[in-house]
């Protein structure tokens, strides 16, 4: 039985009984993971690019094969003091996965980029990630590390949200 200010012996107030409710789908959606769903939803006017960082991945066509960025991810890690994991692929994707200081999954992916003209100089897609929400800069430091490692004079870094 609930008593309080406003309220009769044994009922409760509407605009009471709303804002109960209210929370208690707030904490199911919480629960489930949704409740970033539905602020994103919400938050929709913000546009594709605000999504895209808040999907945490920094993203980059690299002017180089995707052998030479594996390598230079590899060796970009090691010059971080990050670990490696793991490292494979899923058909042409390759996958690195080592962890940050902060013990958060660093996943880092490669595949070429498809070209229609046959001769052109090979290129590769690059997606860092780190952790759930990920963290743009540590994501950009592992790219910037690897633009150095090929040779590049200079990364020409952009995260998702700033195409």
């Amino acid at each position: 039985m609930l008593v309080g200010v406003g309220m009769e012996t044994g009922k409760m107030s509407g605009s009471f009984a709303r804002l109960v409710a209210l929370c208690a789908i707030a904490a199911s959606l919480s629960a489930s993971g949704c409740l970033a769903v539905i602020a994103g939803g919400t938050a929709g006017l913000a546009g594709a690019a605000a999504y895209e960082y808040w999907k945490g991945a920094v993203r980059e066509t690299i002017p180089a094969d995707t052998s030479a960025v594996w390598q230079a991810a590899h060796a970009s890690l090691a010059d971080l003091g990050l670990p490696v994991i793991f490292s494979g692929n899923e058909g042409k994707t390759l996958l690195i996965e080592s962890r940050s200081p902060r013990d958060e999954v660093i996943k880092i992916e490669i595949e070429p980029e498809k070209s229609s003209v046959p001769q052109a100089v090979p290129k590769s897609e690059i997606s860092i990630r780190v952790g759930t929400w990920g963290d743009e800069y540590l994501s950009r430091r592992i790219l910037e590390q690897i633009y150095v490692r090929l040779g590049h004079s200079a990364a020409p870094v952009q995260s998702a949200a700033s195409r």
